[in-house]
Parts: C-alpha cells; structure tokens; sequence
C-alpha cells in the first residue's frame, strides 16, 4: 500500500488506538492463563496510547517513506460503508495497569517506538538513518 500511494489515514486521524506488539501479547495471554482467575478481564496493551495519525507518521518514518495524507471520511462512508468508518474512526483509550498489578505483566516494548524497529526487522525492512531514530518522536520512557 506504502509503494502505490493507496495507504491514507480515515478523517482527522485524532481517533487513539492501544498498540500491542506481538511477543507482549502472547506473554499477556500466558500469563493469564497460568495465573489468572476464570472471569477475569484485562486491558493488554502498550503504555502509550497514540492517535491514528501517530502511529501513521511513526511507521512511515521508519520505512523512510513519504508521511501518508488523510481521506475524507463522507468519502469513506460510500467505499466501505458508515458502520465500519464510524467504528474506525472511534476512540479507544485503554489503559494496562490492572494486567501489570494484578498478574506481573510488563511488555517488553512499552510503546510503538520501542516495537517498531523489531516489526520492520521482522518484515526484513530494518529502520536506517535519522528517520529510524524514534527518540525524536518521544517514545521512549
């Protein structure tokens, strides 16, 4: 999507997401299986919540793209339909202090910074030069 210019990000792109890198999650999931108590519900996300358009312009620094602009989202509403637009472009602020507390969980990767350069690493595009320096952006703690 990146190399044919058709990724874009739904309306303002003010909508937060909790992101979760992979190895946290399944940490997350083990540990609540081995620990946990049937009924119990926990938030398994990073440390940082971030909007749609930061993690957006997080991950096209690291490929050392272009930053991707926005689609309208009454255009959205007709290509994919309202209901869908409507739950993307919903906040979800969620906060992981009860799966820490309760079960001892900490992700190895406490925010999109962090887990990025080991996503891109996976995909076999590692993050090069002053762009993959995620510092700049305040992701780490």
């Amino acid at each position: 999507m990146l190399t044919k210019k058709r990724l874009r990000v739904i309306g303002d792109g003010r909508a937060y997401r909790g992101c979760i890198h992979v190895d946290d999650l399944g940490a997350a999931f083990a540990l609540a299986a081995e620990r946990g108590q049937g009924g119990d519900v926990y938030n398994v996300t990073d440390d940082a919540s971030r909007t749609v358009r930061e993690f957006t312009n997080i991950f096209t620094d690291a490929k050392e793209v272009s930053r991707v602009g926005n689609i309208l989202t009454w255009l959205m509403d007709i290509i994919i339909g309202g209901p869908l637009v409507a739950s993307l472009g919903t906040s979800f602020r969620v906060r992981n202090d009860r799966a820490k507390t309760a079960r001892g969980w900490q992700p190895r990767y406490p925010t999109v910074g962090d887990g990025m350069p080991h996503v891109l690493a996976a995909l076999g595009v590692p993050p090069r030069g002053s762009r993959g320096d995620f510092s700049r952006f305040g992701m780490y703690s």
